[in-house]
């Protein structure tokens, strides 16, 4: 059995839509709609900090969290199109770097293994918009971007244990694997059904040792033993 073992969290006005632990387990960080993120510390789980909205921060709703490997960095993505990277390693989280060129709300951000690379993924705005730059990758030292890509709407995304391969959900099309370690960033493999309708992909993660993925979609998971097949 399991129980509640604290009392709830509170200090958010909208839904809350991302939650996220630091890789250390010293920090929680929560987005909501309210267009704030709260940081939380762990284990007594009393607020720290709220990262507002507004002219400091993200302009409307948080709607993707990632913490990068050693707890210093947290990556925020909006519905205003922007990913912020945060400072927390510190007393008080501090803007480090905003990352623009997106066309869309921003659904995914993911730190590689080494934390060197952030990717990023956008929905669009409408079924008529041009699917313009919705995968992005950044230098996170720099914010130098490298690699701005058009693809349908992108929804989930998840770097391999050894951080060579990106995977990269795409609404309506398919779950396109991308080689890291190329400088052009090429597509290797993809995976999905091809059955209209059954195609919205919500969700993805590797297994620790790189061989299978796992994709969640519509009532169903899907696993894949990654060949790098198309």
């Amino acid at each position: 059995t399991y129980q509640q073992v604290v009392d709830p969290i509170k200090g958010h006005t909208q839904f809350v839509t991302s939650v996220e632990f630091s890789k250390d387990g010293t920090l929680l960080a929560s987005g909501s709609h309210d267009d704030n993120i709260m940081i939380t510390k762990v284990p007594s789980f009393k607020r720290d900090e709220i990262l507002r909205g507004g002219s400091r921060g993200h302009r409307s709703g948080i709607t993707a969290l990632a913490f990068n490997p050693d707890s210093t960095i947290l990556a925020s993505g909006s519905q205003d199109t922007d990913v912020r990277l945060w400072d927390v390693s510190g007393s008080f989280a501090r803007t480090t770097n905003i990352l623009k060129g997106h066309t869309g709300p921003v659904m995914a951000v993911a730190f590689s293994p080494s934390g060197s690379i952030i990717a990023s993924g956008c929905d669009m705005f409408s079924l008529s918009q041009d699917p313009a730059n919705t995968l992005m990758l950044w230098d996170v030292k720099t914010g130098v971007n490298l690699l701005m890509r058009n693809m349908s709407a992108v929804s989930a995304l998840a770097f391999s244990p050894d951080g060579g391969t990106l995977a990269v959900a795409v609404m309506a099309e398919r779950v396109k694997l991308i080689d890291m370690t190329s400088p052009d960033f090429p597509v290797v493999g993809s995976y999905g059904t091809d059955v209209r309708g059954s195609r919205d992909y919500f969700s993805l993660a590797f297994s620790p040792d790189g061989k299978m993925l796992a994709v969640g979609r519509r009532h169903i998971i899907d696993m894949y033993e990654l060949n790098y097949s198309s």
